[in-house]
């Protein structure tokens, strides 16, 4: 009986450092991916005002997912919070307290929303760039950020 006690504790315990190995490898792939820094010039994209543009630009929003992240509001929110496994929240878009519409200039909305890229270089955490890269800009992303520019201030949700 001691032997296959032995085995079992032998098994698991091999099991039990593999997944921190695992782990441990993971967490240092993405501290390095997400500490990358890129290069990348955000174009400066005229923004139309009429009402035909901001009405396109809240149903592409839509579309496009923005509010499924970001709320119906863009207000943001708290998407998991399972500490200590995780902890991931949207960012408000508005240009609300808290939000970061007031900061971001129209190329730095387009190195956003087109490549994934914050203002200073850094990759902006799960977000879908490769779905935005391709909108035309004469159509969807004047309309995009005309919508952008003009959505009410908000609070992050649960702020």
């Amino acid at each position: 009986m001691r032997k296959p006690v032995r085995i079992a504790l032998r098994i698991v315990g091999g099991l039990v450092g593999l997944i921190l190995l695992v782990v441990l490898t993971a967490s240092v792939v993405s501290g390095m991916r997400l500490r990358k820094h890129y290069d990348v010039t955000g174009k400066a994209v005229p923004v139309p005002s009429d009402s035909a543009s901001l009405a396109r630009g809240k149903a592409l929003a839509a579309l496009y997912g923005c509010s499924g992240c970001h709320t119906s509001t863009l207000a943001g929110q708290q998407m998991i919070d399972a500490f200590p496994f995780a902890k991931l929240a949207s960012s408000n878009l508005t240009r609300g307290e808290g939000g970061i519409g007031g900061q971001y200039s129209d190329a730095d909305w387009d190195r956003a929303v087109r490549h994934g890229v914050r203002w200073d270089g850094t990759p902006l955490f799960i977000m879908p760039a490769h779905v935005f890269n391709r909108m035309s800009d004469d159509d969807e992303l004047h309309a995009l950020f005309t919508y952008l520019h003009q959505v009410p201030n908000q609070r992050t949700a649960g702020a």
